[in-house]
């Protein structure tokens, strides 16, 4: 069996991080320096780094040869057994370590039928490794993930949302477990056979989409696990993909609040920092203990002094079952009646926030930014002048803007369940989903 090098179009082969880029040489602290005494820590830099840095500037080394791997898209990269391509495969981490579709010529060509566009027409730059996003090489990671010809344009959605500055994917390679998500929305839903009922995420077509989004984040981003994409334990999953449950929301469907025709296929691209619990609802008798119930959910979710220095790179997105998205609407609640209640209702006391300021997960850098007068008054960050209040026990927003919480109608229909997900860096991007002129043709020769 013969792979082309199709995933892989412009992009480099990796180096070990102990050479860093291209062959650069990296003088590196042992350990993690913010767990040392500030005595130990100068020590080591002294005895150690210091030392390490002078060997390194000054001692020749024989010329290495570090021009950058460039492959041919069609160039044949492996031959072999199954078992030889997954070897193959794994050791140039182009897998996630699981058994591969092989991306063989025919398979990929077969995606191409589902897109208008040239097969190596640019149709983005993808940060970090702001490699070339083709269909011939989104195709070939397709492939790779199982993933279903027909969703081609769906994928080149995708990767425009990808290379879409206002997502941010670039720092996705935060130590914090950061992964993107997609969101569907449209005609397309139905057509594809897209889950958004029960375990929507690990179900039909969903899986495969997750993966593929998971491996263009690999072979296209150039996101590697361990080397650029430093989660401290690793990652669950390295994308997932659900639809909204259009049919049964109660409120216009997300794209539709964002400005599309509701005849529009759409994708949203998001990250999350978590997958937690998830809220669960009682009577709706008293809908406002209902609402509070998850804005103490969203409380428990959002790092506040992260979201206080870099609201701007905030998202939290509500993930909530069609059965709770109707006991709001009942109540007389619209989607934004909830949005701006769950704004108002999440919230830190002055008290808290400034021991976050000093102590959390985003420190201020200086003592005189652990206050919250003294972050305003440092003109550092984007603050409103209102929320500077002196009392200790006063509440501020846990969001500095209700236009940071989304809400998609998703999951279980006999369940009562919301779930927030945060993320500090990413923003909710969407994408129309363009289809190939002869799309209904196509789709009558292939199964869901």
């Amino acid at each position: 069996m013969a792979i082309v090098g199709s995933s892989f179009e412009g992009q480099s082969r990796f180096i070990g991080a102990s050479q860093g880029v291209d062959g650069l040489r990296v003088a590196s602290y042992p350990g993690a320096f913010t767990t040392d005494t500030a005595p130990v820590v100068e020590e080591i830099f002294t005895e150690v780094v210091i030392d390490t840095i002078i060997d390194e500037l000054t001692i020749p080394r024989a010329k290495e040869d570090t021009a950058t791997a460039r492959l041919d898209p069609q160039q044949i990269v492996c031959k072999g057994t199954l078992e030889d391509i997954h070897s193959f495969f794994f050791d140039e981490t182009w897998s996630d370590g699981l058994p591969i579709i092989p991306p063989t010529i025919d398979r990929i060509e077969t995606f191409l039928k589902f897109t208008d566009r040239l097969p190596h027409e640019e149709i983005a730059v993808v940060p970090q490794a702001m490699t070339r996003a083709t269909p011939w090489n989104i195709a070939a990671n397709a492939v790779m993930a199982g993933c279903k010809p027909q969703f081609m344009p769906l994928l080149i959605a995708v990767a425009e949302a990808m290379a879409d500055p206002y997502l941010n994917l670039r720092d996705l390679a935060t130590t914090m477990m950061l992964i993107p998500y997609a969101v569907i929305n449209g005609p397309i839903i139905e057509q594809l056979g897209i889950k958004s009922d029960v375990g929507a995420v690990s179900r039909g077509p969903n899986p495969a989409l997750g993966r593929t989004i998971g491996l263009l984040t690999r072979n296209i981003a150039g996101f590697k696990p361990g080397d650029n994409y430093m989660a401290t334990w690793g990652y669950p999953t390295l994308g997932f993909a659900v639809a909204e449950d259009e049919e049964n929301s109660p409120w216009e469907p997300f794209h539709v609040e964002h400005g599309f025709d509701r005849s529009a296929n759409t994708v949203t691209m998001g990250g999350t920092m978590n997958w937690g619990y998830q809220t669960i609802f009682g009577t709706p008798e008293d809908i406002e203990a209902m609402g509070l119930g998850l804005a103490k959910h969203i409380d428990s979710t959002v790092y506040p002094e992260i979201n206080y220095m870099e609201h701007d790179q905030n998202m939290v997105m509500v993930f909530m079952t069609a059965p709770t998205a109707k006991m709001f609407a009942n109540a007389g609640w619209s989607k934004q009646d909830l949005v701006k209640f769950l704004w108002e209702n999440s919230t830190i006391t002055v008290r808290e926030l400034e021991w976050c300021l000093r102590h959390g997960l985003r420190t201020a850098r200086k003592p005189e930014q652990w206050t919250m007068r003294g972050v305003i008054d440092s003109g550092t960050y984007d603050i409103p002048e209102s929320f500077a209040k002196s009392e200790p026990d006063d509440t501020l927003p846990r969001l500095i803007s209700s236009d940071e919480i989304h809400i998609v109608v998703t999951g279980d229909r006999g369940r009562d369940k919301a779930q927030a997900l945060w993320s500090w860096y990413n923003k909710p991007t969407i994408k129309e989903i363009k289809l190939p002129a002869n799309w209904d043709t196509l789709l009558k020769g292939v199964k869901k």
